[in-house]
């Protein structure tokens, strides 16, 4: 069992229920927007919740990248390593799609309809996108933490 991933577990849970917390918050407010007339003060609320997302995203992953985390992950449990490589590589474009999410939110007090439509859109595919990450992040580690390849099905 690696000495990493059972050290940082309660840490990385924790960090993850976070995550999915903030997520779920952009996510109530994508699932209903509000009528063209309402749309600023809105704008800037989302612009907000991704502004608070986007550093504790990247210190998470890089928190995961310096402790060795999907290293110990990849060494415990061989057969993961291309899971692990992909998942290392999904943090730097999760990162930019937060950025990009939140600078259109951030960005003209009104978007046009079209442009409103592909905001919401995109910060859906970015909860998607994040909480699928988060989950696989979990499966690894609890399967790690229970023995690695006996633990799959």
């Amino acid at each position: 069992m690696s000495p990493t991933v059972v050290r940082h577990s309660k840490q990385i849970v924790e960090e993850h229920k976070r995550l999915r917390e903030s997520l779920s918050r952009i996510q109530s407010m994508v699932v209903k927007p509000p009528e063209a007339s309402r749309r600023s003060g809105w704008l800037k609320d989302l612009a907000a919740e991704l502004t608070d997302l986007e550093p504790r995203l990247k210190a998470h992953f890089e928190a995961e990248e310096k402790s060795g985390f999907f290293d110990d992950i990849t060494e415990s449990w061989p057969g993961t390593s291309d899971i692990c490589r992909r998942m290392m590589g999904e943090h730097e474009s999760l990162l930019k799609a937060v950025s990009d999410v939140c600078g259109t939110a951030a960005g003209p007090a009104t978007l046009d309809e079209t442009s409103f439509r592909s905001l919401l859109e995109r910060a859906g595919l970015l909860i998607r996108d994040v909480s699928r990450h988060v989950e696989r992040e979990n499966d690894l580690m609890f399967r790690t933490l229970e023995g690695g390849p006996a633990a799959q099905d």
